[in-house]
């Protein structure tokens, strides 16, 4: 899926609540004490993978960025600028950068909201 295409979902559904989304509550739990652990960006899109496809609640394929950073937003309280700086994903899922690249780009958004989320 096109970086814009992506986006324009995401920007769309940026001000609905969690319960109208339907996302999964416990998985953003896990992903905020997965950021307190130290866990990496590349090892968090994993989790939110492996936790949608094993409850069988994706109705989008799993190599779409737009789940994983419809959960990022919603899990960090990232706002329209820093959902912007995840279009990387599209680069990280065709191979164009690698975990650490990534990792440099998204897990400074997600810190730099902590005070927001780690509640």
């Amino acid at each position: 899926m096109p970086v814009r295409a992506a986006w324009l979902r995401v920007s769309h559904f940026m001000n609905m609540q969690n319960d109208e989304l339907n996302l999964d509550r416990e998985l953003i739990h896990d992903l905020r004490q997965m950021v307190k652990n130290g866990t990496s960006v590349p090892q968090l899109v994993d989790e939110i993978r492996h936790q949608l496809f094993s409850s069988r609640q994706m109705a989008i394929p799993l190599g779409s960025p737009f789940v994983s950073i419809l959960y990022f937003v919603k899990a960090f309280h990232l706002g329209i600028n820093e959902a912007k700086e995840l279009g990387h994903w599209s680069r990280y899922l065709a191979g164009h950068c690698n975990d650490e690249q990534i990792n440099d780009v998204v897990m400074p958004l997600i810190l730099s909201k902590q005070a927001s989320w780690d509640v």
